[in-house]
């Protein structure tokens, strides 16, 4: 594996250049942590309500959710 270059300023750490392998590793982690997450908030939103898609897509449609 290649090593992480730290690339500094003033004697302060700035940047890393990583290699693609590590970098794509990486982002593939955070996007699996965000799907987490979203998932967790909308879970957690969740109030339990559940309208069948027939009756979903007839009020889309402009008719009253009694007659849908």
């Amino acid at each position: 594996m290649k090593t992480v270059q730290l690339i500094e300023t003033n004697g302060r750490r700035e940047y890393a250049v990583v290699p693609i392998d590590l970098w794509e590793r990486f982002a593939d982690r955070a996007e699996d942590l965000e799907d987490k997450l979203l998932f967790d908030r909308a879970r957690a939103a969740d109030d339990g309500t559940r309208i069948p898609g027939d009756v979903r897509a007839a009020e889309l449609s402009g008719n009253h959710p009694v007659k849908a």
